[in-house]
């Protein structure tokens, strides 16, 4: 990258006639938004400025000395620089003010984000239990068929069989309330999830 120059005194005298031309008074801060450079080098040829133009105006007509007059008009001038240089630094502070909020606002978003990957993750969970309650119950009921054929086949072992069978509809009525259970949370949890959609928009909506 290209080394920019240094900030030549012509070009501060410039900048400093330019700004002064629309009304405005000629400061450090704005003369090195126009030119680059520094501040202390811009400090040292917007001071000769001030003096040279100050030499040019005299106030005969008043009696009051050259001096005087020189000395107030430096005066004010730097008075007038000290409460621009102020100003922009309350606005500097207004900004900075601003983005520490936008970036609080951004982190509660991605707060209200990370939630829901959370809670969509616990959903998964919770439909993959569902679906393995489903496979047992199911493979229960096969067990249950088996029993009851071998039931009919075997007269001898009704009593074994009318146990294992027992114990099978008792394993199935469990994991049948197991199952309405999950599906029960299952489903008021797709409804808190619904709920916090809808208010993350709502809160994207205001952010944006």
């Amino acid at each position: 990258m290209l080394k920019r120059p240094p900030i030549t005194k012509e070009a501060v005298f410039a900048a400093a006639d330019h700004i002064m031309d629309q009304g405005l008074v000629p400061t450090q801060r704005a003369i090195l938004r126009r030119c680059g450079g520094s501040y202390s080098t811009i400090a040292t040829f917007l001071d000769e400025w001030r003096k040279q133009k100050s030499a040019t105006f005299r106030m005969s007509d008043s009696g009051v000395p050259d001096k005087i007059v020189d000395n107030l008009k430096l005066f004010a001038t730097d008075l007038w620089a000290a409460a621009l240089e102020m100003a922009d630094a309350g606005l500097a502070r207004e900004r900075d003010d601003m983005a520490r909020d936008r970036k609080v606002i951004m982190g509660d978003q991605q707060d209200a984000r990370d939630l829901i990957d959370r809670m969509d993750e616990f959903a998964a969970t919770q439909e993959s239990r569902i679906r393995e309650l489903e496979r047992e119950v199911r493979d229960l009921g096969s067990l249950n068929a088996s029993h009851s054929e071998k039931l009919s086949m075997l007269n001898e072992r009704v009593t074994d069989a009318d146990t294992r069978a027992k114990n099978s509809e008792d394993r199935i009525a469990v994991l049948t309330r197991e199952l309405s259970q999950a599906s029960r949370q299952n489903m008021d949890l797709v409804r808190l999830l619904t709920q916090m959609g809808k208010s993350v928009k709502t809160t994207l909506r205001r952010a944006s």
